[in-house]
């Protein structure tokens, strides 16, 4: 099919036979559309054949961001192994920066100067999603509240100074999100072919395993994990929207396997050097750590807890990302050993990712919460995630 290329004054023109149009035409159109230009107007001052022809070439930059005929990479980064480092360098080491913040300081920096590399927001906050954000942020509704973020002010200002902190919380692992996970996000190899989706295990089948592990601002950053097999329909609602029989096995859960956490996470605490008193457990107000049997170990167990920790605020509490950057070494050893078939092969990879999570990464993730908390205490309780 042919199409009317305009030359750069709009004037005069010659009919090719390709769909391409000259670079100068797109970025005119383009600067005409955002000026408030109609598709018609545009099309007659820049001589294109149509309403529908001018449309397709706002569009296209629309969606491409480029006014070339290149084809799009596809399943590949932009950013070689070096410069991902450098990004992640840039906002680990930056918590509390914005993500303009953060593509200007990645872009200033002069080894990228040199190489010529530039990052856009949507890369940051994209990279910043896939290896360090928290999988559950609270949603548009709770960020909107002023009571979510009067408490989350609070709990900052009064929370400041404390360094001295052990962050703990659980995990469920479940095999088929898993495979879900990893079958969405499947990415071309260099030549080109897409790997085979992973067999999808069946419902009442598919083992999964719910976790515990802590992390610490020390030499030994993480703990060592306690699993809890469980079966899918076992699930624990929060309190006040559950009947006194799932309250009443709630209960049993927090007291049957949250006593051998507290032990682990006392025994973290010694290898890293905090002697009893000296430090506090972080845990969010998930009601199996908020239950009567829970409160009683941790009396008994001599702990002492952060209160008033803010609801649906995951971003405040590290292990939260440590989960993440669980699932990111779930999702590449599974393809390469196989869908685990039973809780043991499941526990077992799972060690495996464990062993593999970056120990200096989630020592940093720990270091920057006093300057998290203070984006948050500054920027009126927002979500940094946002």
């Amino acid at each position: 099919m042919a199409a009317f290329i305009a030359s750069a004054d709009g004037c005069d023109g010659v009919v090719v036979s390709s769909m391409a149009y000259l670079a100068s035409d797109r970025k005119n159109a383009v600067q005409l559309y955002k000026h408030g230009l109609s598709y018609k107007a545009i099309a007659q001052q820049l001589g294109f054949p149509n309403v529908k022809a001018a449309s397709r070439v706002v569009n296209r930059f629309r969606n491409r961001k480029t006014f070339n005929d290149a084809t799009r990479r596809k399943g590949r980064s932009k950013l070689n192994s070096n410069q991902r480092n450098r990004l992640k360098r840039v906002i680990l080491r930056n918590p509390q920066a914005s993500l303009r913040e953060k593509r200007d300081m990645f872009n200033a920096r002069p080894r990228n100067i040199e190489e010529g590399i530039t990052v856009s927001t949507s890369t940051v906050s994209r990279f910043t999603q896939q290896h360090f954000d928290i999988t559950a942020p609270p949603t548009a509704e709770q960020q909107q509240s002023r009571g979510f973020r009067d408490a989350r002010i609070a709990f900052c200002k009064t929370r400041l100074r404390t360094t001295r902190i052990i962050s703990l919380d659980g995990c469920e692992i479940d095999t088929r999100d898993l495979v879900n996970d990893i079958n969405a996000k499947r990415v071309a190899v260099p030549r080109g072919t897409v790997p085979q989706p992973l067999p999808m295990p069946p419902h009442n089948a598919a083992p999964a395993v719910h976790l515990y592990a802590s992390a610490a601002n020390g030499k030994v950053p993480l703990s060592s994990s306690i699993f809890v097999p469980f079966k899918r329909k076992q699930q624990f609602v929060s309190a006040g929207q559950c009947s006194p029989s799932d309250r009443e096995q709630q209960e049993a859960f927090a007291s049957r396997h949250l006593a051998p956490v507290l032990k682990e996470v006392c025994r973290h605490a010694e290898v890293n050097g905090m002697k009893p008193g000296t430090w506090q457990l972080l845990l969010d107000g998930a009601s199996q750590h908020t239950s009567w049997q829970a409160m009683q170990m941790l009396e008994s167990a001599g702990i002492s807890t952060v209160e008033d920790f803010p609801a649906h605020s995951p971003d405040l509490n590290p292990i939260e990302r440590v989960w993440h950057l669980l699932r990111e070494q779930l999702r590449k050893l599974m393809p390469k050993r196989g869908v685990p078939r039973s809780s043991e092969e499941l526990e077992q990879l799972v060690l495996d990712a464990w062993s593999r999570v970056s120990r200096a990464t989630v020592k940093k993730l720990m270091q920057a919460l006093p300057g998290r908390m203070t984006w948050v205490a500054s920027h009126d309780g927002q979500f940094p995630a946002k």
